[in-house]
């Protein structure tokens, strides 16, 4: 179970070093705001090791709007694992 839980946080981390990393001399619209806000928790433990950013420095009202909602909504996810019990749902048979 243990191992299970850090394997998908390395994974995650992983994923969002190469899918998620925010460039601070970089203007984001609302999509990066969705983008970053989904990998929030990855980014957040990335954070905490290296640094790095978790939310642009230069950011448009749409991309305030969209991180706080996904940050929000991913992280009640993470927390309750709705998506695992989605995943398991559809794999039964």
């Amino acid at each position: 179970m243990i191992q299970r839980i850090l394997t998908f946080i390395v994974v995650a981390v992983l994923l969002s070093w190469l899918w998620s990393n925010i460039d601070p001399e970089k203007t984001y619209g609302w999509l990066g705001g969705l983008w970053h806000g989904m990998n929030f928790l990855p980014n957040l433990i990335r954070h905490i090791f290296t640094g790095c950013l978790v939310k642009a420095n230069e950011y448009s009202g749409g991309y305030n709007f969209f991180w706080w909602i996904a940050t929000i909504l991913s992280s009640i996810g993470f927390v309750t694992g709705t998506g695992q019990s989605v995943k398991n749902s559809f794999f039964d048979d």
